[in-house]
């Protein structure tokens, strides 16, 4: 697991002297009693600078785990970091992947099947929305549930009236701006 720390604290020359000493790139680590890939740990920590070392020597961005089929970029969208992202995007990341359909109780319902657009709209992260449709992502695409981008920060939005009302107005602002990026790239590409 040393890769996996040095990946999840960006320490790039620890990165580096692991990769020369021979560590595969797309090899799968114990890293939080769970097991990824270097990638998957700097989309799951932010890390933008170590996942763009990682792509230089080789890593799979396009690589779907084997228990959720979630990819790097799924990771990124659903945690906000754009960087990642962004970063994925410009390897060549396909945007309309999708992990399964049949995930345990450990994650959200509406996350199953979902795309990576799926996952951001869901949790609101609109710079990862606005990255992913401008990079082609099917704003039609829909998760497991059925459930398009569109209609899952519908149901965030209304979820977050339940919440006490600075709670209420954050999650409505933050909604808000998902779904204004959606209705344009939904109309864009009629």
């Amino acid at each position: 697991w040393p890769m996996a720390c040095a990946v999840a604290h960006g320490n790039l020359p620890a990165i580096r002297a692991l990769l020369e000493a021979g560590d595969d790139v797309n090899e799968e680590t114990i890293w939080k009693n769970a097991g990824y890939r270097p990638l998957e740990v700097a989309a799951l920590k932010g890390q933008a600078a170590a996942a763009k070392a990682l792509i230089e020597a080789g890593a799979d961005v396009n690589y779907q785990d084997d228990q959720y089929d979630e990819t790097a970029l799924i990771i990124a969208a659903a945690n906000g970091h754009a960087a990642v992202v962004a970063v994925l995007l410009n390897a060549g990341a396909d945007v309309n992947l999708a992990c399964n359909e049949k995930h345990d109780d450990t994650f959200h319902p509406q996350e199953q099947g979902a795309t990576a657009l799926c996952t951001a709209a869901l949790k609101g992260h609109d710079a990862c929305v606005a990255l992913l449709l401008q990079a082609g992502a099917d704003v039609h695409k829909a998760n497991g549930n059925g459930l398009t981008p569109m209609e899952l920060a519908r149901c965030e939005a209304n979820i977050c009236e339940r919440f006490s009302p600075a709670k209420k107005e954050l999650g409505k602002y933050k909604y808000e701006k998902v779904a204004t990026l959606l209705r344009q790239a939904a109309a864009m590409r009629r």
